[in-house]
């Protein structure tokens, strides 16, 4: 099924992009002393602030410190917290044409193996000639077996050097950046992104939910770690429109949600995004009279952008923060990955459903969209309409065919902010972004996203991810409408995080749930029985889905492993699930 762009107007993008190393120079010459970011702490307080003509000069400077050991199209590990180094560093190496390549800053993590490896694996596939990186961390001696030929200190390198810095007038062709995938795979793969996918991504975000109208008042205030791809978004949207970009670490938000609300508050933040995780715990952990104190009649668009978005969690936040101002139907749920540079769906034209009830066993049996009869009803939300600048099919991932309306099928994308494929993996990204649509004859190939859908009066409803399906007897059933089950079941559940998968066992398909514990419950004899919840997630499972559950794992709370952006990862609680490695009760 192929979807039209969004609402009318404004929809066909100017005929090149600007580039965003060129639009932030614009913005330096016309606004010198305009503030470009302003960095909070782990408390949430004002640690600092980059003018436009600051991070101009800084970001020259470190590019001609950078040229002088690297080439452009060669690759820096770019390794900072939520702070000006990173946002000067990655600046800097847009300036040089040296291809970025983000990853977590180490400290702070306990112990930090796992992350060291995951950085390792990174390095080891990025192959990079520099390490740019905090002053903090240069010393580090796990740096030595990254492969990389020299460390550069950003701060050391932001000052100083602007003169001797040219620019070296690349073509939007050419690599910006490399956005490692936040999956449970321990193969990295990092998603070729060009400057053009950078420039159109941001295009289209702006033109679809009407930010060029702010202009250099457009303000957006984030959490999220900058190399996740919805996190360094978020830092570049206000850039590319001469705004202000907010920035606190993560760690903030997770120890003192009210932090986030608080800086969008204080600074009149008209767009705000996270996955749906954050949005509970900022209903679950502010009271009641903070929110009173909240300005929140500044923000337009609440994105929601993660597996699953929940159609309770939009009306418990809608209604919770209606308080501090926030207007009706600012939440809105929108969908992306980072093979897309970010944004796909989300737009809005008036009148549009928020949600959809559809019939759950039609979708689970035969993948058939229908309205509910008289068994359960699953409401679905929309993600919005596509970008204007993208195209979107539904199709038939067996068949490479166009899906008809009322059947699911996998999401395939088109356009300028698709990547380029993965960094030097001809086979993968052949089968990732080289798919072509039967009985059709395309100008350009699609991206095969992995995740299943429909459309539904322009607009998209994601039903999980084809990879993740729970096959049993037959019948499909999709892992987060089991898991949202799951975690409605019981008080000691509710709202917590669970994991739905199968699992093979003497040749038949079986069901495992992992969930998590509310904070502050202790399962034990005496307390909260283990056995009197683990019933509780069997009889729901099979009064709504008609599906039995094998195996009930209740675990701590924290501990089913999560994507950067607060997604479940199912392929590694499986692993840890099968190695009987649980952090369980």
């Amino acid at each position: 099924m192929s979807v039209p762009p969004g609402p009318p107007g404004n929809r066909t993008p100017p005929d090149g992009y600007l580039d965003l190393a060129a639009a932030v120079r614009a913005h330096a010459a016309t606004e010198r002393d305009r503030r470009a970011c302003v960095i909070l702490d782990h408390h949430g307080r004002e640690t600092g602030v980059l003018s436009y003509r600051e991070l101009d000069e800084r970001a020259r400077s470190t590019a001609a410190v950078l040229r002088r050991q690297a080439g452009p199209g060669e690759r820096a590990l770019l390794m900072c917290g939520t702070d000006a180094e990173f946002v000067v560093g990655f600046l800097g190496c847009l300036y040089a044409g040296i291809i970025a390549v983000p990853v977590p800053k180490p400290e702070g993590y306990a112990k930090g193996a796992r992350h060291w490896g995951r950085i390792a694996g990174i390095a080891k596939d990025a192959d990079p000639a520099l390490i740019v990186t905090s002053g903090d961390i240069a010393s580090r001696a796990e740096l030595a077996g990254l492969g990389a030929r020299a460390t550069v200190p950003v701060s050391d390198a932001w000052a100083g050097s602007a003169g001797q810095w040219s620019d070296p007038a690349l073509s939007l062709a050419e690599p910006a950046f490399l956005q490692y995938t936040s999956g449970s795979s321990g193969d990295p793969k990092g998603a070729v992104i060009s400057r053009r996918a950078i420039a159109a991504n941001l295009w289209a975000i702006t033109a679809g939910f009407g930010l060029a109208a702010h202009g250099r008042d457009l303000t957006i205030a984030s959490w999220l770690p900058l190399y996740n791809d919805m996190g360094i978004i978020q830092l570049l949207l206000p850039l590319a429109n001469g705004g202000l970009s907010v920035l606190m670490p993560q760690v903030a938000f997770l120890m003192k949600p009210t932090a986030w609300l608080e800086a969008v508050s204080r600074h009149g933040a008209q767009l705000c995004s996270a996955p749906n995780f954050a949005y509970d715990l900022c209903v679950d952990r502010i009271p009641a009279q903070r929110r009173s104190e909240l300005d929140l009649s500044a923000l337009l668009h609440v994105t929601c952008g993660s597996e699953p978005v929940r159609y309770p969690t939009a009306e418990r936040f809608a209604a919770a923060f209606a308080v501090a101002g926030l207007a009706p139907g600012t939440f809105e749920p929108a969908y992306g990955l980072a093979e897309a540079t970010l944004y796909v769906t989300g737009e809005r034209a008036p009148g549009d459903p928020r949600y959809l009830d559809v019939d759950a066993l039609a979708l689970g049996h035969e993948g058939r969209v229908a309205e509910p009869g008289d068994g359960r009803a699953l409401r679905m939300v929309s993600n919005g309409r596509v970008a204007r600048n993208l195209s979107l099919r539904i199709v038939d991932p067996d068949t490479g065919r166009e899906s008809p309306p009322d059947r699911v099928g996998e999401i395939w994308v088109a356009g300028p902010s698709v990547a380029d494929g993965y960094f030097r993996r001809p086979d993968a990204s052949a089968e990732k972004f080289g798919a072509r649509l039967a009985g059709h004859d395309d100008p350009a190939p699609f991206l095969r996203t992995g995740d299943l859908g429909f459309v539904r009066d322009g607009q998209l409803f994601v039903a999980g991810r084809r990879d993740d399906l729970v096959i049993v007897d037959g019948r499909n059933h999709h892992p987060h409408d089991v898991e949202l089950t799951v975690t409605q079941s019981h008080p000691a559940l509710s709202g917590a995080l669970a994991v739905v998968f199968g699992y093979e066992r003497d040749g038949q398909v079986h069901v495992a749930a992992l969930a998590e514990t509310v904070p502050g419950v202790l399962i034990a004899e005496g307390t909260v029985p283990a056995k009197e919840v683990e019933r509780a997630v069997r009889r729901a499972v099979s009064a709504e889905h008609d599906l039995r559950v094998s195996a009930v794992a209740l675990l701590k709370p924290g501990a089913i492993p999560r994507t950067t952006s607060g997604k479940p990862r199912r392929q590694e609680s499986r692993r840890l699930f099968a190695a009987g490695s649980l952090n369980a009760w």
